[in-house]
């Protein structure tokens, strides 16, 4: 799959850099699939990455989540939507 980072969002706390927020689009060569999304990235997971590293980690998450598409913190509801306990 080729994949591209379309943004990044730094989230602060204190004046430091607490996260970051990366925006991604993913393709096969012949657009038969294509995802979009953004995964978060702690500042130990994302500070002094280049960008080859952080498009693996990228692809490394996104599969994680097709193979468990849940994270352990959230639960599906009756009509299959995520639930955020709101």
């Amino acid at each position: 799959m080729i994949t591209t980072i379309s943004s990044i969002n730094i989230r602060y706390k204190n004046n430091d850099v607490d996260l970051a927020e990366i925006h991604f689009s993913s393709r096969e060569e012949d657009y038969s699939v294509t995802t979009n999304g953004y995964f978060h990235f702690t500042k130990e997971e994302f500070e002094g990455k280049s960008v080859r590293e952080l498009v693996e980690m990228i692809k490394e998450k996104h599969v994680e989540r097709i193979i468990n598409p849940f994270a352990p913190d959230e639960e599906e509801n009756e009509e299959g939507y995520e639930h955020t306990g709101d």
